[in-house]
C-alpha cells in the first residue's frame, strides 16, 4: 500500500562520487509496507513495532483513554494543562507515574501531574 509519498535519498559529500544506490537506500527513501504513513520522513522510517511501548502500569490509566492533546500542549501555562493535572489528580498510578518520568528524565508533557519545568525542579532538588 502505498501512502503517496516517494522521497528520493540525499546524497552526502562521502556519496558524490558513488554514482548508484544501494538496495538498501532505494528502501529506506521509499518505505516498505510496514511502516505508517510518512514514517520515512517523521521517524526515519522506523517500524511502528520499533517506537517505543508504553509502561504496562499505563494501561488502564485514565490518561491511555484521554485526549493526548491535553497532556502535551503547545505551551505549559495554568490553563493548558488544567485538564491533564485534573485527570491525574484522580489517578491511582500518580506516584508511580512520576517517578517513571523522574527515573527517565521525561522532558516532554504532563506526566504524573507534574510539568516539565516541575520535573527539572525536582530534578535538581534531587542532584542538589
Amino acid at each position: 500500500m502505498s501512502n503517496g509519498f516517494h522521497i528520493e535519498p540525499s546524497t552526502t559529500r562521502m556519496d558524490q562520487g558513488r554514482r548508484s544506490n544501494t538496495l538498501d537506500e532505494k528502501k529506506q527513501a521509499l518505505g516498505s509496507s510496514n511502516t505508517f504513513p510518512g514514517a520515512n520522513v517523521l521517524n526515519r522510517n522506523r517500524n511502528v513495532s520499533d517506537l517505543p511501548k508504553p509502561p504496562a502500569w499505563h494501561e488502564g490509566a485514565p490518561c491511555a483513554s484521554s485526549d493526548p492533546d491535553a497532556f502535551f500542549p503547545s505551551h505549559y501555562g495554568v490553563t493548558q494543562t488544567a485538564d491533564a493535572k485534573r485527570i491525574c489528580a484522580g489517578c491511582d498510578r500518580r506516584e508511580v507515574c512520576l517517578q517513571w518520568a523522574l527515573d527517565n528524565r521525561e522532558p516532554h508533557g504532563v506526566v504524573g501531574g507534574t510539568t516539565p519545568r516541575e520535573r527539572q525542579a525536582m530534578w535538581k532538588q534531587g542532584a542538589a
